[in-house]
Parts: C-alpha cells; structure tokens; sequence
C-alpha cells in the first residue's frame, strides 16, 4: 500500500530530477533492461545477516539463543534490494555518492538510477527518495470545545503540590469555549 501510495510522487520527482541525463524510467522491475541507464521506483528491503529469526531458535535445538544484547545488527555482509510488485533486484551501493547498506531501512520508498548488469545486479548511480506523502485535510470539528489531557498533577497523593492544580485551573479560567478535563494520575489513584 506504501508504495502504490508513494510511486507517483517519487517517479514525478525522479524524473524532473534526472530528465537531463535521458534515463528511461521503466515501471516494473521485471522489465529493467540489461545494460541500459534507467530508473526504478521501489521499496528498499535490507538483508542483514546478523537479523535475528525467530524460527531458527524452534527448527534448530542445537542453535545458540539470539544474542539480545548486541548494540547493531549492521554487518559488511548485508545488501540491498529494491522491490515492487513484479520483483526485485539487488543493488550495488558502492558509486561516490550513493548512501551505503548501512544507511538505508527496510520499508523506505525510492527512486534508483543507474545499469543491471549481466549478472542481475543494479548498479546504482544516485537516488531520490520519495519525501514526503500528501496529508489529508483534518476534518473541521462538529462542536466548539477543548479537551486538555493532564498528566504528572499526581492528585489523591498525599505529598500532592496543591500549586500545580492552581496553576492549571488558572490557566484554564481565561477559556471561553466548554472543555473536558482529564487527569490520568487521578484516575489511576481512586483505583
């Protein structure tokens, strides 16, 4: 849905950025010519070796347990692929420029320019990410009025600063328009 969502807008914005270069923008993986500069809208997926997966721990007795205190799952072994819904193609990040593995997530949509090779890899020359997505308007509201969610006030505590409920109800006089008050600390406290 993401994808389908963010293509129109990041192939609009690919080709005005590379409409001088003459890169053709081809709409489906499957269809990226061999040896032919071009371009591609797709969702990036990052293989990364060190990911843990859960159904190694259940198919493998013998294997070790994830290692839940490692800081980065980030290895020189792990790629990119870029995919949309009639394939995907592993790309080669190492053009100057160009953001490494490293720098990449799982789920971002983006624009890629460069050559497949005879070997089924894209070699990457620039990208162009997607931005962001068109907000729908908020729908206006069917009645004047506030609502305020307080927090941290800690009402029915006994060591409870009376201060901070003043200030708040003075805070609140000025209002000219109904409101609704919730403490979430009050609440919890009663129980």
């Amino acid at each position: 849905m993401r994808l389908q969502t963010l293509k129109p807008q990041v192939a609009a914005v690919a080709a005005q950025k590379w409409k001088s270069n003459g890169a053709a923008h081809i709409d489906r993986i499957l269809e990226i010519p061999t040896g032919q500069k071009c371009f591609v809208v797709g969702t990036i997926y990052k293989e990364m070796v060190l990911k843990p997966n859960i159904l190694d721990e259940f198919t493998n007795k013998d294997a070790a347990p994830a290692d839940a205190l490692r800081r980065n799952y980030v290895d020189e072994k792990d790629y990119a692929i870029v995919e949309d819904d009639s394939g995907r193609i592993t790309l080669n990040l190492s053009s100057p420029g160009v953001p490494s593995c490293a720098e990449l997530v799982t789920g971002l949509v983006i624009a890629v320019l460069g050559t497949s090779g005879e070997d089924g890899v894209f070699v990457v020359e620039e990208v162009c990410y997607a931005g962001l997505a068109d907000q729908p308007a908020a729908a206006p509201a069917a009645e004047e009025g506030s609502l305020l969610l307080v927090s941290g006030l800690q009402l029915g505590d006994p060591a409870t600063v009376p201060a901070r409920s003043c200030c708040l109800t003075r805070s609140c006089a000025p209002c000219t328009t109904p409101f609704l008050l919730l403490f979430d600390t009050f609440l919890s406290a009663m129980h």
